[in-house]
């Protein structure tokens, strides 16, 4: 006689769920200022695995908008913050006094900002791959 047949009842019971309900919001609110560090260049403090899984879990649990939109947001104001602070201040100065010393000084902070742009992406990408395949795929998004 088989195990099968020996279940109480016959009846199949439900999947017991080992892990407890997770507020998104908070998860996502840890991948937030976890991009925060990976931009501050703090990103040797950072658990990469346990950043993957929270993007992961948001996936599974259909709260792939939120990482995506959230993500945007972040990036965008990092970006705006970096502009005013680092590339308008010497355009103002190089539009001021038109010298080559001030065009350069204005095209290093472009280059030193896009490369540290670039670098912080390709981790952050690396931290959502997951988002990446499953979600901005099946959405038809522009990838991380």
């Amino acid at each position: 006689m088989s195990f099968a047949n020996k279940r109480p009842g016959g009846r199949i019971l439900p999947v017991r769920r080992l892990t407890p309900h997770i507020d998104p919001q908070k998860q996502f609110e840890k991948l937030a200022t976890a991009i925060g560090e990976i931009y501050k260049h703090n990103s040797s403090k950072l658990l990469f695995e346990e950043l993957y899984r929270i993007g992961y879990n948001l996936v599974l649990s259909k709260n792939g908008p939120l990482v995506y939109d959230g993500v945007k947001g972040v990036l965008e104001t990092h970006l705006l913050d970096c502009v005013h602070k680092g590339i308008l201040k010497n355009m103002e100065t190089a539009s001021a006094s038109p010298t080559i010393a001030n065009n350069e000084a204005l095209l290093s902070s472009v280059r030193m900002l896009w490369s540290e742009h670039v670098t912080a992406m390709l981790i952050i990408k690396d931290i959502l791959m997951y988002v990446d395949k499953v979600y901005v795929k099946s959405a038809h998004l522009p990838s991380v």
